[in-house]
């Protein structure tokens, strides 16, 4: 996937900047990348999963 969409299920990121609020940026192994809504809700579990015991 390309850094213009969404790396689970390849939405496009959209081009309006508001629109994009909803979007998750994450960076992973030093390549950032976007995460769409449905998709963020969908594995939000296993985002959270994956934080520092720090963050929390």
């Amino acid at each position: 996937m390309d850094e213009a969409s969404c790396d689970r299920c390849g939405a496009e990121l959209p081009t309006e900047p508001g629109r994009r609020l909803a979007w998750s940026h994450h960076v992973q192994a030093g390549r950032p990348g976007w995460t769409c809504p449905a998709c963020t809700r969908e594995h939000s579990r296993s985002i959270e999963a994956r934080l520092d015991g720090q963050w929390w």
